[in-house]
């Protein structure tokens, strides 16, 4: 980012602090393989001239069995776990990838603040699993516009929203398995609040539970797509979903099913389109206030008017033998 920018012929790079140019790309790439805090310099070379600038303790490199505060950089499973003892921050514009088959291990009461990027994307057979052996309190991501995503990770033992996305924050949750979590307020699986560039798709959100909101998504004055997730035996106030305050939805290819609740959904104030999914609920389909619910091309128990819409038997290949969180419904 140095100036001139079509002007500098050279630079040169110091980045352990020791005095001694280590780097002369303009970009460089550095391992540490210390614990500590490091100097930065960086000289540029222009018109014959050069200037040099050293950052204080610009870098801090920590150990991976006890991670807190601050993180940018890349993890690789070659140092699984990853430890985290207290509560750590991916501030605004600072960036965190999160290579295939890395283990994060989250202490009690601890939490992921994403302000930047976070870039988890894994495969199926090499998942990324973020979890703990008592309770954390699950990813937030709050007023970060960056292309955050979280594909093909493993979520589990939150003890508030497992993913939550505020203020105009833009994430892609795919392929992943939300499950095990709890909460009180907010949805236990994800809960998205005033954003609207939100994809949730190919999803199992299952065996999660909120003691006065939904074990599935919750959505509060949000306009995410919801395509392509099995959403089951979750327990709370609301089975799977919770929309509210100017939220309007489109559930497209989704299956829900044997979900605890006296309600399948709350729908206040928004609207939501329902199209080509399943509803199979174990009370009532849902509670409306003050909204708009239409459905098509869906296999809703109980019949819902719409075009296309069935009351019949889902034939399930391998549901779970009951409704709930006492069921196993991976």
């Amino acid at each position: 980012l140095s100036l001139p920018a079509s002007a500098i012929e050279s630079w040169e790079w110091d980045l352990d602090g020791d005095g001694e140019f280590d780097n002369t790309s303009q970009n460089p790439f550095y391992l540490y393989s210390e614990v500590g805090t490091y100097d930065i310099t960086l000289r540029i070379f222009a018109n014959g001239e050069y200037v040099e600038n050293t950052f204080e303790n610009y870098i801090t490199v920590t150990d991976g069995s006890n991670i807190s505060g601050n993180l940018s950089g890349i993890w690789d499973e070659s140092y699984n776990p990853y430890i985290i003892t207290g509560d750590i921050s991916i501030t605004n514009n600072n960036q965190l990838y999160i290579n295939p088959g890395v283990e994060i291990l989250f202490e009690e009461d601890s939490q992921l603040l994403v302000s930047g990027l976070l870039f988890a994307d894994a495969f199926e057979d090499e998942p990324i699993i973020f979890t703990s052996e008592n309770n954390w309190e699950g990813i937030r991501f709050t007023n970060t516009q960056q292309n955050n995503v979280l594909k093909n990770c493993e979520i589990s033992n939150a003890n508030s929203s497992a993913i939550a996305i505020d203020l105009d924050s833009r994430v892609e949750v795919s392929d992943c398995l939300i499950y095990n979590n709890s909460s009180s307020s907010l949805a236990a699986g994800i809960n998205v609040d005033s954003s609207d560039d939100v994809i949730i798709q190919r999803n199992i959100i299952a065996n999660n539970t909120s003691s006065s909101a939904t074990g599935g998504i919750g959505c509060v004055a949000s306009t995410p797509a919801i395509i392509n997730n099995i959403i089951v035996n979750n327990s709370g106030n609301f089975g799977s979903f919770s929309l509210k305050s100017g939220s309007d939805v489109n559930l497209i290819n989704n299956t829900i099913a044997n979900n605890n609740s006296l309600n399948e959904m709350l729908i206040f104030n928004s609207n939501i389109n329902i199209v080509n999914s399943i509803f199979s609920f174990y009370n009532n389909f849902y509670m409306n206030v003050g909204s708009d619910v239409d459905a098509t091309y869906s296999c809703i128990y109980g019949g819902f008017e719409g075009i296309g819409n069935i009351d019949a038997d889902p034939l399930f290949a391998s549901p779970s033998a009951g409704y709930g969180t006492v069921f196993e419904g991976l």
